[in-house]
């Protein structure tokens, strides 16, 4: 168990500088994790009206996650969950908190592991930002489905093998789950991603296929196949 606080400073924006202090507790047990931590960042500008100054912080954001494993990697089943929210804007004089829902993140995941297939299944609403960074998810909001063993052989070499499948929704977030009624086929997006990766001289190749179903029955042929190969090792 530990608990800290941490003080800091980002660029992300290249307008201004945001110093950042966050309150964090971390707990491990035998079938417990669990690592919380949530702050306030305040943009360091030095403009007020076209005049310049020393430092204006007009403006402070809240920002909060937590990561929760209930379970092992080594008990038959466990259940992840990962949320959390960014700039949060909180000014004086205001009446609530204001929530951009493009800047929530949330992933629910049972997971269950067998002899020699482990089984995930994740329903996950992420922001825009985020998904861009991703390889083979595509849209902010959705559910995978993936199989995967570890246990594979090719002569003396191990390898593993799995398939991703995910069933996936375009510009949507989490609130679509309280209207129910707004989902539709037209934006759902259905994908297999089937990958492998195997040691390779002193490293590692990861191979992963992408097929997006929905793109084949809209007659997109040219965005319904993707390959991404990757290889990683140490010089």
């Amino acid at each position: 168990m530990a608990a800290g606080v941490y003080s800091y400073v980002n660029h992300e924006n290249s307008d201004y500088y945001v110093f950042n202090t966050d309150l964090r507790f971390a707990c491990v047990y035998p079938y417990l994790y669990l690592d919380v931590a949530g702050g306030i960042g305040a943009p360091l500008k030095n403009d007020y009206n076209g005049d310049e100054v020393i430092v204006l912080i007009d403006t402070l954001y809240a920002h909060g996650g937590l990561n929760l494993l209930v379970g092992n990697n080594y008990t038959p089943v466990s259940l992840f969950l990962q949320a959390g929210v960014y700039d949060i804007p909180l000014k004086r004089g205001g009446t609530g908190l204001s929530i951009d829902p493009d800047k929530v993140y949330l992933l629910l995941e049972p997971r269950f592991q067998m002899p020699s297939l482990q089984l995930r299944f994740t329903l996950f609403s992420l922001p825009p930002g985020t998904v861009e960074n991703l390889l083979f998810i595509h849209d902010t909001l959705g559910f995978n489905m993936l199989a995967y063993t570890d246990s594979l052989y090719a002569g003396n070499g191990a390898f593993s093998f799995g398939i991703n499948t995910t069933f996936s929704f375009s510009d949507a977030n989490y609130e679509m789950f309280f209207n129910p009624l707004n989902f539709t086929l037209s934006t759902l997006n259905v994908s297999l991603s089937p990958y492998t990766s195997m040691q390779l001289f002193s490293g590692e190749i990861h191979i992963m296929a992408q097929m997006s179903l929905t793109d084949i029955v809209r007659a997109s042929y040219a965005s319904a196949f993707r390959l991404n190969v990757g290889y990683r090792t140490q010089l």
